[in-house]
């Protein structure tokens, strides 16, 4: 047989993956739940591949779990938890992981670095939370901020014009008003009460205490080390340090970590080798994830934030006519943001899924556009607290007018045609201009309800009632019928691998799209110029939101939302 370079290069390689993993024997997995984890790594330079470290993928935690489950060396995982950017979706689907790790007969231990209400969630996952001393539990309750910006726009002549379709659309309340609108607030309510339900229920059940003396706990943080550990809330306190005298002595025998992305890698290359002499289906993994944009992506490639038209695209078409990729998982972490770009995405996902299985699975976020996206798969799966709908449309533009006068500056305009200054930032949006936006926002709107409503099966006037812009949970979202189930990227794969004949724990190739591009040289992050009162989330917010001006059209998030 003519394996080829390649070929014999991964036979050998997988040769030696199996070879280190009987020789170090490593029996505890250990996790960092710290840092960006994003959804898809970037491709990694030569210069970071040697001397730095990328940033973890989310998957690469939950498939090393899974993996974990089934290698008899394993015994237990340590779950350090930090600062990090998991949203509730994720960190919800994180804690279904480790559930299923122990039901595997092993043990899970968390060490709070950083014990907040998201962190903290996450940790009551495990059978042992353990704090450091000096640390206080920042179980304070959640919080969302929405900064406005209406003020100091009036303060220095700018007009934002922005137009909704959707009583609920309220992404451009902070430049519009001044203090929130009822049904912002409604939405926010019903959002916050979701996932806080879900926190409380966790740490019920993870600690073996009433639901009444939870909320009597959190009104009372943050609590001092002392405190949480005669509140039951932690079970020990101790350094780092400290960890593997313990962990051995639960165990009973010597502790020998490994790197949870370390031991994925070695599994996942140890079976390889034989993929030489067998024919394994293939499924492709299809990330979209950041803001929808259209336009060359070159400027920000390196970034991997956002969702490129012209690239996701390329990538849809050449999985449906590749006859290797039996099935398909659309993996969404998205706010939405160009219409048009959305709508040219959701063509060819759909086309896809006539092709092909194709299953949706949705992460922090998929709303707006991102749910535009996920409405052309065969089955949606999201977590309780994923936020999604907001099946509305956004339309204006920044009115720079007042502004240039301020500075003695003027436009003078030539114009041939009633509306032909219709997008420029000098004239208002008024009369004919405001009456055409109006038509334009309305008819997509429509459109949107009239795609979402085919796609879930329900009559127009149902769905548009669901619609208006307004935000839900995942749990929320499943009881109005906008998702099928609740489950995460494990259950999606499995989904997926049922469709095409095969059983959860039978082999399939994931392919991962869109490839990540490696080069020499990092990427050189340049901090986004913010006002010092506004976050630097917030800031990248501003810096998407002017971006996507030139789109006119939006399948934007109604808000920005963060809740830790």
């Amino acid at each position: 047989m003519n394996w080829g370079l390649g070929g014999a290069m991964r036979f050998f390689y997988s040769l030696w993956a199996k070879t280190y993993l009987l020789s170090r024997r490593n029996n505890l997995l250990e996790l960092e739940v710290s840092g960006d984890l994003v959804e898809r790594k970037p491709g990694t330079s030569l210069i970071q591949k040697y001397m730095g470290r990328p940033p973890t993928a989310f998957a690469d935690l939950i498939f090393s779990l899974k993996e974990a489950e089934s290698d008899p060396r394993i015994k237990a995982c340590l779950a350090r938890i930090g600062d990090n950017a998991l949203g509730w979706g994720r960190a919800g689907e994180l804690r279904e992981a480790l559930h299923r790790f122990r039901a595997a007969g092993k043990k899970a231990f968390a060490f709070l670095e950083q014990a907040g209400n998201l962190e903290y969630f996450v940790a009551t996952a495990c059978d042992e939370i353990i704090l450091p001393p000096s640390s206080t539990l920042d179980l304070i309750g959640l919080l969302s901020e929405v900064l406005y910006f209406k003020g100091i726009l009036d303060k220095l002549d700018i007009k934002p014009e922005f137009l909704a379709a959707g009583k609920y659309k309220s992404a451009a309340e902070p430049y519009t008003r001044e203090s929130m609108s009822d049904e912002h607030r409604e939405a926010l309510d019903a959002i916050l009460d979701v996932i806080f339900s879900e926190l409380v229920s966790a740490i019920s059940a993870g600690r073996n205490l009433p639901s009444d003396q939870i909320k009597l706990l959190i009104n009372q943080a943050p609590l001092l080390p002392e405190d949480a550990l005669e509140q039951k809330l932690v079970d020990r306190l101790m350094y780092s340090d400290q960890l593997d005298e313990h962990i051995e002595s639960v165990i009973g025998e010597p502790v020998a970590r490994i790197n949870a992305e370390h031991f994925y890698r070695l599994r996942v290359n140890a079976r390889s080798g034989l993929d030489i002499f067998r024919r394994i289906p293939q499924l492709a993994l299809v990330y979209a994830t950041g803001v929808i944009e259209s336009g060359d992506r070159e400027d920000y490639q390196d970034l991997e934030e956002n969702v490129n038209a012209e690239q996701m695209l390329k990538v849809l078409a050449s999985i449906r006519e590749n006859p290797k990729i039996k099935a398909a998982v659309l993996r969404i972490d998205s706010p939405g943001g160009s219409a048009v770009s959305s709508d040219l995405i959701w063509r060819e996902v759909r086309l896809l899924g006539q092709s092909k299985p194709l299953i949706v699975s949705m992460a922090d976020t998929a709303a707006s556009g991102g749910y535009y996206l996920a409405m052309a798969g065969e089955r949606i799966l999201a977590d309780p607290c994923t936020i999604t709908g907001s099946i509305g449309v956004l339309a204006g533009k920044i009115n720079l007018r007042g502004l240039y006068h301020k500075f003695g500056l003027k436009k003078e305009q030539v114009k041939r045609g009633e509306n032909a200054d219709l997008y420029s930032d000098y004239s208002d949006l008024s009369g004919t201009r405001r009456d055409q936006m109006t038509r334009e926002i309305e008819h997509f709107y429509s459109r949107f309800v009239e795609k979402a409503a085919e796609a879930r099966k329900m009559s127009k006037d149902e769905m548009n009632q669901k619609a208006q812009g307004r935000i839900w949970t995942g749990k929320q979202a499943l009881e109005l019928g906008l998702v099928d189930s609740l489950g995460g990227l494990r259950k999606a794969i499995d989904l997926a691998k049922q469709a095409i004949g095969l059983g959860p724990e039978e082999r399939a190739l994931v392919e991962i799209y869109p490839k990540p591009r490696r080069k020499l040289l990092p990427p050189f992050r340049f901090p986004i110029p913010h006002l010092p009162f506004s976050s630097d989330q917030e800031a990248r917010w501003l810096a998407d939101f002017s971006r996507l001006a030139r789109d006119k059209i939006l399948l934007l998030m109604p808000f920005l939302l963060r809740i830790r």
